[in-house]
């Protein structure tokens, strides 16, 4: 009996230790922020937000083709005006913060006062936490209608505000170290045809980020692509490289400007970045076009690289140029968009050993507004495949004519080669020369011939204004030096 009572106890004990074992679902945060603006360290607002996954498919696209681009991350991929934070609150007068019931898993905190952000990542939460004290650094404020005629250096890891419109004038220079957050203000002002956050430089602009600290700009509260403008160089030499651009207007824009872009992320920008009228050897590589309405958009005047190593992924449009200038398009992944690229002005450039894959239409050109232009995009050791409304669409639009183009050496897929359509008003009369191109599965010329839409093809009466695609020869097998290399 005796021996009973005892075993009877134990259970009781063992059972009641178990019921004070369960492991929690949620946990408590903390932190402690010193702020170095002169308000003191109180009134900092504290927002928890969810960290990014990188999807399979763009995970898939960095194991494949490591050299484009820049590695993505969750750092890079995170936008605060994306997604609403899981809890916010604000720092006591001693700094310090903390929020309960925090379900366990990878977060940002996201520290913001007059203006200044400072983000924290890697907060993993399994356990209550405390991150630690903080340093949020008061930002440097330049108000709207400011002129800056001096060489300035911003220096690493700083805040910068833009209230409106500001200048760097042609007496000045800006140098922007890393690690710089740079916020564009969400209000009017109307000012030279600019509205909202604007940097203007007329000189030299260099803004230096490095792989583990990027330049960061963005607009301060507001997830709508109006919310600021654009950092525009007008006529002066930029050298910008690990820049970050969210939500813009014109992200970066580049005007009549000697300028290399580098190893830079443009992600949900209305434009990403912008080459107009540039000027010879302007060049933009190894940088990445996620979600932008237009990644790219040139207007070039003289021969630059426009695009080298890059990926333009899930844009409106990759790529959108024009102009009679012999530029180069290489080595770049257009994956998913609705237009992996279009031409206007009968782009007289190159194109080569680019892959269009998953987008609407591969390549989309336009042709010029008058018909003496003579000029011809040429495509060279590209891979084409699964573009769902064409491979490669050649058609006029608005008041363009005669877009012409060659198409050669390249490994092309699909039900939809290619298309070219002309009519009265907008003639469309060249042929295109599509040869010495191979084909998947595709060795009769009939069977080429039925997914090719041409002069063949048209009413009757748009036949005079339309040209015939030419494909023969065909390789008979697929091209090894196609694609990027």
């Amino acid at each position: 009996m005796r021996i009973f009572f005892v075993l009877l106890l134990s259970l009781v004990f063992f059972s009641c230790e178990d019921s004070t074992t369960t492991p929690k679902d949620s946990f408590t945060l903390s932190g402690v922020v010193s702020y170095t603006g002169t308000s003191g360290s109180g009134g900092v607002v504290v927002s928890l937000y969810k960290e990014v996954v990188i999807n399979d498919t763009l995970q898939q696209i960095m194991d494949e083709y490591p050299n484009i681009g820049v590695p993505l991350t969750p750092k890079l991929m995170f936008d605060k005006n994306e997604q609403d934070p899981v809890k916010v609150t604000e720092t006591r007068s001693s700094g310090e913060w903390s929020f309960s019931d925090i379900k366990a898993g990878n977060y940002v905190v996201v520290l913001n006062k007059e203006h200044a952000f400072e983000f924290i990542h890697g907060v993993i939460v399994n356990e209550d936490l405390d991150i630690g004290s903080k340093t949020l650094k008061e930002a440097i404020v330049f108000e709207n209608g400011t002129v800056i005629g001096e060489d300035l250096v911003i220096e690493a890891n700083s805040n910068v505000y833009i209230q409106g419109v500001v200048k760097v004038s042609e007496f000045g220079s800006l140098t922007v170290k890393e690690g710089v957050n740079v916020a564009f203000s969400d209000s009017l002002y109307g000012e030279d045809g600019y509205d909202k956050g604007t940097l203007i430089v007329k000189n030299n602009l260099k803004m230096t980020g490095n792989k583990d600290n990027f330049i960061k700009l963005f607009g301060e509260s507001t997830n709508e692509t109006e919310s600021w403008n654009a950092v525009k160089v007008e006529e002066g030499d930029a050298d910008l490289s690990y820049i970050l651009s969210l939500n813009s207007r014109g992200g970066v824009v580049l005007y009549k400007s000697e300028s290399i872009i580098t190893n830079s992320f443009f992600l949900n920008n209305k434009q990403g970045t912008s080459f107009v009228e540039n000027a010879l050897n302007s060049k933009c590589s190894n940088s990445v076009f996620i979600g932008n309405g237009i990644g790219f958009k040139g207007y070039m005047s003289e021969a630059s690289v426009i695009s080298d190593r890059s990926l333009f992924y899930g844009n409106g449009t990759g790529c959108d140029i024009s102009g009679e200038s012999s530029s180069f398009v290489s080595n770049s992944l257009f994956d998913s968009n609705n237009i992996g690229i279009t031409t206007y002005q009968n782009f007289d450039g190159e194109v080569s050993n680019c892959e269009f894959r998953n987008n609407g239409f591969g390549a989309f050109l336009h042709g010029s507004d008058y018909a003496e232009n003579t000029s011809k995009t040429t495509f060279s050791y590209c891979n084409f495949k699964n573009n769902s409304d064409w491979n490669i669409n050649i058609e006029p639009r608005d008041y363009y004519i005669n877009a012409m183009a060659d198409i050669n050496n390249c490994n092309i897929e699909g039900e939809k080669l290619i298309y070219i359509y002309g009519w009265i008003a907008r003639p469309n009369k060249h042929d295109i020369d599509f040869k010495n191109n191979y084909f998947f599965g595709l060795k009769d010329s009939v069977e080429i011939e039925e997914r090719i839409f041409d002069k063949e093809d048209v009413d009757a009466g748009a036949k005079n204004y339309t040209g015939k695609v030419k494909f023969m020869p065909i390789k008979p097998e697929y091209i090894y030096d196609a694609g990027i290399l």
